[in-house]
């Protein structure tokens, strides 16, 4: 529940407290609960208001899985194609 305008002023703080939290992840593999909690918000689509086929839900995560998610799928991207050279 922090905003990412947070994340965004003090990223230079929070860099390396954050790299020690994704390396532990990454050397124990256990990815934390609390990173896997989303909060889904309606999005009204159209049509009549009060139908609740006319929305559709969005998920919203914190950023700290976003950003860990976003090198991981680097590092396998660059793996994937360094193997198939």
């Amino acid at each position: 529940m922090i905003p990412n305008i947070f994340f965004s002023n003090c990223k230079f703080v929070l860099t390396i407290p954050l790299l020690y939290l994704y390396n532990l992840s990454l050397s124990t593999g256990i990815f934390p609960t609390v990173w896997k909690t989303s909060f889904i918000t309606p999005i009204y689509k159209g049509g009549d208001i009060s139908s609740i086929t006319n929305y559709r839900q969005i998920s919203l995560i914190s950023i700290i899985p976003k950003i860990f998610e976003s090198i991981i799928s680097k590092k396998n991207y660059s793996f994937a194609i360094s193997i198939n050279m």
